[in-house]
């Protein structure tokens, strides 16, 4: 560091920083949401109206009435499904999520391993607080680099 010049020095200062602010800064509550015994063709017919003046529009969050997070469904599989299939049917039951406590690095590790374009964030009992999306991530350390 000590031959770095002192604005480049300043700015990977600030990214090192800001890898450890929490990632509850960066999440979205505007995201799609759908209830497990809800049918595909439900959910297709509804997609246009329940997307609207949403940020995260590319996978569904399958959750229970009190906001457990018990699945997730890409839009592409949505769409690909049976019309009659529930969605607790055609869900990802595995979903890889970051906890409200997860830092900004661990999320840009996550994103990097598992490629997805947004990742939930649940509490310690699995209720989805929000959505943090990928392009948002990049967005900030792309900032910081300038």
């Amino acid at each position: 560091m000590k031959l770095m010049d002192a604005e480049n020095l300043d700015k990977i200062k600030s990214i090192l920083e800001k890898r450890q602010d929490t990632i509850l800064n960066l999440t979205t509550q505007k995201y799609l949401k759908a209830q497990p015994d809800e049918t595909v063709e439900i959910v297709q017919d509804e997609y246009p109206k329940r997307a609207k003046g949403k940020d995260e529009i590319m996978y569904i969050h399958v959750t229970d009435e009190d906001n457990k997070l018990l699945g997730i469904i890409d839009v592409k599989e949505l769409l690909q499904a049976d019309d009659e299939a529930l969605l607790k049917d055609i869900m990802n039951k595995n979903v890889i999520t970051l906890i409200k406590g997860s830092s900004i690095g661990e999320a840009t590790k996550m994103f990097s391993r598992y490629g997805f374009r947004s990742l939930p964030v649940v509490d310690n009992d699995n209720k989805i607080i929000g959505v943090v999306r990928h392009r948002d991530l990049a967005k900030l350390t792309l900032h910081f680099l300038e």
